[in-house]
């Protein structure tokens, strides 16, 4: 298993906040190259410890073997 993709919290709000910020209600917002739909953000890691937050993407396509 390849070691997990995260950022820190500082990183994440560095890169979406003006995006976020100035973000229209009726703007269209889409993942990967649009392929991809939110699952759903979960709180991760145990209580006590540093917080963990895993946002779930699920895939909108099939591949076929």
């Amino acid at each position: 298993m390849s070691e997990r993709k995260t950022i820190t919290g500082q990183q994440f709000r560095l890169m979406f906040k003006e995006l976020v910020d100035n973000l229209k209600d009726d703007d269209l917002v889409y993942f990967g190259t649009g392929d991809l739909s939110v699952q759903n953000p979960k709180e991760r890691g145990m209580p006590g410890a540093r917080r963990e937050v895993q946002i779930r993407f699920n895939e909108l396509y099939e591949i076929k073997t």
